[in-house]
């Protein structure tokens, strides 16, 4: 059977397909009796518009892409972000494509950002994650609005929307230090070189720096595991001066410097504060719970899709950087220092 169209509608009718135009989209301002007609016309043949046609006539797809980096896109962080952002899309009437960006696919020679992404299939991007200089021109060369949650791109102006990853870590780290910690530690995930991370770093020793302190501890890891957390504590609780307290500039890492202190005999906080960033579900359920900067991850995304409207909507407006503030979240994996 072939698809009912508005010509069928039309006929049907005893009107024009002007008409029929008009009484469907909510403009019909003329005789009621025929609003009414077109209407149940309408419901009788079973017509369903032409949602595509209807987009392209109004200059839009009403839909949005959201691609993330697979360095890390199965934790609840990123998920978390990705539940905002479709919140906010479905509140202001725009369907989600979804893709996750894998490494491998580059050396494979596919396309990591599908296609229908860049070829005008949505009206903007969302990229969650850390974003190489390459693949930031092909969007640009698309002339896509662009936001990127969670990073930006060096050197280049666009819209990012961020946590407040200095400003969190610094007040964690003054309130350790008003607790009277004078040796407190860093573990450094990914060796510094994700923004998110590399700006906790930065509220870090911008703390110890307004306190007067001076104290090597940081240790940099390759990744963002317990093990990392657990085998960056060992090489601290070597020093000749080793740390009362280790911010974890994540919470895994956090999580694997107490199973780390346990197994040496120490007791969390006792004689070890430990306090990390983020307030994943983890956080909560290890022992001691997890002092930490909670990371407002679903505002994020909303936040991200508010922007990229923005932008779709104004599209000279110049990018910018918004900061989601972060919050401390007192549990029971801090104290004062013994000594």
């Amino acid at each position: 059977m072939s698809r009912v169209t508005i010509r069928d509608v039309a006929e049907a009718s005893a009107v024009s397909i002007a008409t029929v135009s008009r009484v469907l989209n909510g403009l019909h301002r003329g005789d009621p009796a025929v609003r009414r007609r077109v209407l149940q016309v309408a419901r009788q043949l079973n017509y369903r518009p032409n949602t595509f046609a209807r987009r392209l006539a109004k200059g839009s797809t009403e839909s949005l892409g959201i691609v993330m980096n697979a360095i890390r896109p199965t934790t609840d962080y990123y998920g978390d972000i990705l539940q905002g952002v479709e919140e906010e899309a479905r509140r202001n009437g725009y369907n989600l494509y979804f893709s996750v960006v894998y490494p491998y696919l580059r050396a494979l020679g596919t396309e990591e950002v599908p296609k229908g992404i860049l070829d005008n299939s949505v009206d903007g991007l969302i990229y969650a994650g850390e974003m190489r200089p390459d693949l930031y021109e092909r969007i640009k060369e698309a002339s896509l609005p662009l936001v990127i949650v969670n990073s930006y791109v060096e050197g280049e102006d666009v819209e990012c929307v961020m946590s407040d990853n200095f400003g969190g870590a610094y007040e964690a780290v003054r309130w350790l230090i008003g607790l009277g910690h004078r040796r407190i530690a860093c573990i450094v995930c990914g060796r510094g070189e994700v923004p998110s991370v590399r700006e906790r770093v930065e509220g870090y020793r911008q703390a110890l720096s307004d306190a007067g302190i001076s104290y090597e501890g940081e240790v940099l890891v390759d990744g963002y595991s317990p093990e990392d957390g657990y085998k960056a504590t060992e090489e601290l609780l070597k020093l000749q001066d080793p740390p009362t307290a280790i911010f974890g500039t994540v919470d895994e890492v956090a999580i694997g410097a107490i199973k780390c202190a346990k197994g040496a005999g120490l007791r969390v906080p006792e004689d070890l504060s430990v306090l990390g960033v983020n307030d994943l579900d983890i956080a909560r359920l290890c022992e001691p719970p997890l002092t930490t900067v909670r990371i407002f991850r679903r505002e994020m995304g909303r936040v991200a899709v508010r922007r990229l409207l923005e932008l779709i909507r104004e599209p000279s407006r110049k990018p910018a950087r918004t900061d989601v503030p972060c919050e401390l979240v007192h549990r029971e994996s801090c104290a004062g220092p013994r000594d």
